[in-house]
């Protein structure tokens, strides 16, 4: 009978091995997976990534993004906050640059263009003539006509992560002159 007992015992042993193991394996695959969030170095090498891979869905085959559908971009977007000037036929806006890409571009302006109006999309050093293919509310999406080289995008990137910068720094400036009460342009009494 002791036989069977610590027969018995073993299986009982095994299977307990094998419930714990298995609760275990339950646990570890039901976790919830914490994601991190692609450093900016990462999301950079994906960008420059998609934009040299021969997909046309990155690419625009060649054609202006005008050409495509309807819903799909030529290229990846860069989301940024930049000061930017649309010079359209009929006026200059002063517009806030939101992204661009390499075939297009999505700016705010206080009064939205005319869907198919053309113009000239500057930020900073870059100039791009445009053709507007969105208008929605004070928010315009413009095509170019000639895709912008990766070099002028790489380089409104940089002025985005310097703009920040130079912003806070400005930001701090000014409230260290509030706090000692200096500044440019005295009250005179």
């Amino acid at each position: 009978m002791s036989e069977r007992h610590s027969s018995f015992d073993r299986d009982v042993d095994a299977s307990d091995d094998a419930t714990s193991l298995l609760r275990e394996t339950l646990a570890h695959w039901s976790a919830p997976v914490e994601e991190e969030e692609p450093s900016e170095e990462d999301q950079l090498a994906a960008f420059l990534e998609a934009l040299n891979s021969g997909d046309p869905s990155h690419q625009g085959s060649g054609t202006s993004a005008a050409e495509n559908p309807v819903g799909r971009r030529g290229a990846p977007r860069l989301r940024v906050s930049l000061p930017a000037r649309f010079q359209a036929i009929e006026e200059t806006h002063k517009a806030i640059l939101l992204n661009i890409s390499r075939t297009g571009a999505q700016f705010a302006i206080l009064h939205p263009v005319r869907e198919g109006e053309g113009g000239i999309l500057e930020c900073g050093s870059t100039k791009a003539f445009a053709l507007v293919t969105r208008s929605e509310f004070s928010i315009n999406a413009v095509a170019f006509e000639e895709p912008l080289s990766e070099a002028e995008v790489l380089d409104i990137r940089r002025l985005y992560e310097n703009f920040e910068e130079r912003e806070r720094r400005t930001l701090v400036e000014t409230a260290r002159q509030w706090v000692n009460g200096d500044s440019a342009t005295k009250r005179k009494s």
